[in-house]
């Protein structure tokens, strides 16, 4: 792949959950999360206007994915910031 065909995107709220999905044999199961839903259920209260550091776009979920299909769901990498 070349990375001309690549680009970096605000995740979609799709992306961010298919994120989630990556994430969570990594962060969520190690750190006692019994499932997918109950982790989702704790990132969906970290990722929301109520905190401080979402507010104003301080926060934001980045999908590397080909330029030809920026809102795919099959993500190459992702990571927030």
């Amino acid at each position: 792949m070349n990375f001309a065909d690549l680009t970096i995107v605000p995740a979609t709220k799709e992306q961010q959950e298919a994120s989630f999905d990556h994430h969570y044999p990594h962060w969520g199961s190690p750190r006692g999360f019994s499932d997918k839903k109950d982790y989702y259920a704790r990132e969906y209260g970290l990722n929301n206007d109520d905190q401080p550091w979402f507010k104003d776009g301080k926060f934001q979920t980045w999908a590397l994915v080909p330029r030809s299909d920026p809102t795919t769901t099959n993500l190459l990498a992702s990571c927030e910031t």
